[in-house]
């Protein structure tokens, strides 16, 4: 990438190009992209992408799909959730960094079920459907689909995700078999404070936003 980008800027092909933040997207509602079954939605100081992309890059390379939130920014707040690999597969050893010492956890939200020893989750579901509503100053996302394991293998059971974005707030909702479990692994600095307490709740403290 860096290569590609070098050569842009040695034959002058970048000049008069907005390169601004932003400066392709609206600057509010929802942009849909269906090449890559991806929605890009801009509300308030919020900036989130859904995705059920059904193309892999290779065989048993899983990316963020099944309806997943990839992406929630906030202007003041940074990222908060951003979607990566099921497993960290190094299909391009070269570009890539090597693995952690410590337990390779995926950061894409989803829903997981444990079954006999098997693992089914959203992340593997590349036939889940999405439909998306903009309405009264507020985006709605309704996902259904089903928990399948690395095989892409199903029996996991149904699930349907709900996601609700409004310039004061982000809700995301799960409804699943019995033992599943939403997992939202949510951005945190070390030097910022993580409070758990209770009925669930997990309060962040972050620069110019809580």
């Amino acid at each position: 990438h860096v290569k590609a980008l070098a050569d842009v800027l040695d034959t002058g092909a970048a000049s008069g190009v907005n390169s601004a933040v932003g400066s392709g997207e609206p600057a509010d509602g929802v942009q849909t992209f269906p090449e890559i079954a991806t929605w890009l939605v801009r509300r308030g100081p919020w900036r989130a992408t859904v995705t059920r992309n059904d193309f892999l890059y290779q065989p048993g390379l899983w990316h963020p799909t099944g309806g997943a939130i990839s992406l929630l920014h906030h202007r003041k707040a940074g990222p908060l959730l951003a979607g990566s690999l099921a497993a960290y597969i190094r299909v391009e050893a070269a570009n890539m960094q090597l693995p952690p010492d410590s337990e390779d956890f995926p950061l894409t939200p989803r829903v997981e079920r444990l079954v006999d020893g098997r693992t089914f989750s959203t992340l593997y579901d590349l036939n889940a459907t999405v439909r998306v509503e903009d309405q009264g100053g507020i985006v709605r996302f309704a996902v259904e689909g089903e928990l399948r394991d690395a095989s892409g293998g199903g029996g996991g059971g149904r699930v349907a995700l709900n996601y609700r974005i409004s310039a004061d707030s982000v809700e995301i909702k799960a409804s699943a078999p019995e033992g599943a479990r939403l997992v939202l692994p949510l951005i945190a600095l070390q030097s910022e404070t993580v409070r758990q307490g209770g009925a669930g709740t997990v309060t962040v403290s972050k620069p110019g936003a809580v």
